[in-house]
């Protein structure tokens, strides 16, 4: 059994709290390669969207969850933009499907690891399977687990699918369970299996599989992914993608407002030595030149003054 991580091991910024990662996919990729031949704890990776920030503040496991990952990617275009509100430096997405893609290319290319796979429906992971084999061949397909469709899982059955994962001795556990429940349970089962990496990556089973198309390049570099997704899937979607991200955009507006509120009153105004325009100066000028006639007028006036009382005496 591994020990448990505690922190974050990558640069990140701060999201309404949530520590969000600043790393580029080949980085990330880099680092959970590195973790494939470093003892410790299971390397974790979880991906955040506006919708799972303003749950995490209503759900405090799902809470912890996300602060305990390993890393939070950016995964979703209102986490760009709340980023570039503040002034800070996230500037590209990354989904779990860019992550699970990249990854798995590059173990392929390598070689000689074993990847599980948990979550979804037997249908789905059968039909994963048969495309990842396909895909990548020279990954050992060390098993998947079909977990019961509910909100919350047994004792039992969250014993069940930690000793199928534990089983499979596999390197990779991959976890599709829907937000928040995928993060969760790998939060609190993350020290109790024997993998070196764990990536919650939500829907990118039905894509991988075929279920659910994902939206071409176009929609995906302008932003506008969700959109095609919500078109397929209204009902499940249409509250993440309005309520939600309004939700979260707000609470970034306002967060954003109050720091520049406070950066202004941590320095009270005062007033400040301007330069001299040129208009100003020219004025001044002036002045003093009709000053300075003035008083030769008036010591030419004394002197005459003087003359005149002398010539009286």
């Amino acid at each position: 059994m591994s020990t448990k991580r505690t922190g974050h091991t990558n640069s990140s910024e701060r999201i309404l709290g949530i520590p969000v990662s600043l790393l580029s996919l080949n980085t990330l990729t880099d680092k959970a390669l590195l973790a494939l031949d470093t003892a410790g704890a299971p390397f974790t990776v979880a991906f955040a969207n506006p919708h799972s920030i303003v749950v995490s503040r209503r759900d405090e496991v799902f809470r912890r969850a996300l602060e305990s990952a390993s890393v939070v990617a950016p995964d979703g275009t209102g986490i760009v933009i709340a980023s570039a509100l503040h002034g800070r430096g996230i500037r590209k997405r990354i989904t779990g499907f860019d992550f699970f893609e990249g990854f798995s290319r590059i173990l392929n290319e390598r070689g000689g690891r074993r990847c599980f796979f948990l979550g979804s429906s037997r249908k789905t992971l059968d039909r994963l399977q048969v495309r990842f084999e396909k895909l990548y061949p020279s990954i050992t397909f060390a098993g998947s687990y079909s977990p019961p469709y509910r909100e919350k899982f047994s004792k039992e059955e969250t014993a069940a699918m930690v000793a199928a994962v534990n089983a499979a001795k596999a390197d990779v556990l991959w976890i599709s369970l829907t937000a928040p429940k995928q993060e969760k349970w790998m939060h609190l089962n993350a020290a109790s299996m024997d993998v070196k990496v764990i990536g919650a990556i939500g829907a990118v089973f039905d894509y991988f599989a075929g279920n659910i198309r994902r939206p071409g390049k176009l929609w995906r570099a302008c932003g506008l992914e969700w959109f095609p997704r919500l078109l397929q899937e209204p009902r499940r979607l249409w509250r993440r993608n309005f309520v939600s991200s309004l939700h979260f955009m707000y609470l970034t507006t306002m967060e954003r407002n109050r720091r520049h509120a406070g950066y202004r009153q941590s320095f009270p105004e005062r007033e400040i030595d301007l330069p001299e325009s040129p208009f100003a100066l020219l004025g001044r000028m002036e002045e003093e030149t009709a000053r300075q006639r003035l008083n030769d007028s008036m010591t030419r006036e004394d002197r005459k003054e003087s003359l005149l009382t002398k010539d009286n005496f």
